[in-house]
């Protein structure tokens, strides 16, 4: 405890004098909590109830988790059978009462409720596809009105379903907006009702109709691993940082290794979400509750 505090002071001094360009591109957080859990932690989300879910595919378990960082339940095991997973990919919760696991080996999303009882698989028939080799999904993002967004890598597509889980239409893909999705990466539903689909170099945003409204070029060099928001913001997650840039593009701040206070050894980012006031990040083998140091 003491040495968290002297580096909390650190920093604080550090930070007044620091220029004030700095201060406005970083930001400070500090370890509220750090939980030791993992074998290859890759998705994380959130919902409403203060409820905290983990994918780790080093194992293929989903763990939930409260907001404090407490364990509640989990489900999952490698395998092919109901509640069980194979090359899963992400989680998404954000729709208060479901709970999305996307499985690029077994090529579905097992849609569960809050307790892990399985309410539907959205497989190659429901996305009306001809055969199974032609739906890979990787990631899926939940609207406000419960509508499922879902990319999938082999024939790189955005698909939508209705908040009834029937396949609705083909945002981009084969038939529409073709080669416009090149590497898909990650997707994610913001507060202005747009979607955010992650390229390496790119972002491309659409509506909730599916109308391409722009795109964002990102200038780092390196792969992002995911994308996540918050308000109408995004926040781009790479191994070694995680970026916060506007609905333009726009570098709002940064957050680095270094400028979390009380983490040893941070490194490989993977995945965060965003609750005010935390920011839960989850690294290979740790999920980490950061809270912002005001100044």
């Amino acid at each position: 405890y003491n040495e968290m505090k002297r580096a909390k002071i650190f920093l604080i001094l550090f930070l007044i004098f620091t220029p004030t360009r700095a201060q406005n591109q970083k930001s400070t957080w500090v370890v509220n909590r750090e939980i030791k859990h993992f074998k290859n932690a890759i998705s994380i989300s959130g919902n409403n109830s203060n409820e905290i879910f983990v994918l780790d595919d080093g194992n293929e378990m989903l763990y939930k988790f409260s907001g404090e960082g407490e364990l509640l339940d989990s489900v999952g095991g490698k395998g092919w059978s109901e509640l069980n997973f194979n090359g899963a990919k992400d989680v998404s919760a954000t729709f208060p009462l479901s709970i999305f696991i996307t499985e690029e080996n077994n090529r579905r999303i097992q849609k569960l409720d809050r307790n892990f009882s399985l309410s539907t698989i959205i497989n190659y028939e429901v996305a009306k596809r001809e055969d199974e080799s032609k739906f890979k999904p990787i990631a899926s993002t939940l609207s406000n009105q419960g509508e499922l967004f879902v990319i999938e890598a082999d024939y790189p597509s955005l698909l939508k379903f209705n908040a009834n889980d029937n396949f609705e239409k083909e945002i981009a893909g084969k038939n529409i907006h073709s080669q416009l999705l090149q590497i898909p990466i990650d997707i994610v539903y913001l507060e202005n009702e747009t979607i955010a689909v992650l390229e390496e170099n790119k972002i491309f945003i659409f509506d909730r109709l599916g109308n391409l409204l722009r795109k964002i070029k990102i200038k780092n060099q390196n792969i992002p691993k995911s994308i996540s928001s918050f308000g109408e913001n995004l926040l781009i997650t790479y191994a070694e940082k995680i970026i916060a840039i506007n609905s333009l593009g726009e570098e709002i701040f940064l957050i680095e290794p270094n400028l979390i206070v009380g983490a040893k050894n941070l490194s490989d980012f993977r995945d965060i979400f965003w609750s005010e006031p935390f920011l839960f990040l989850i690294t290979q083998s740790d999920l980490l509750i950061l809270e912002k140091i005001h100044f």
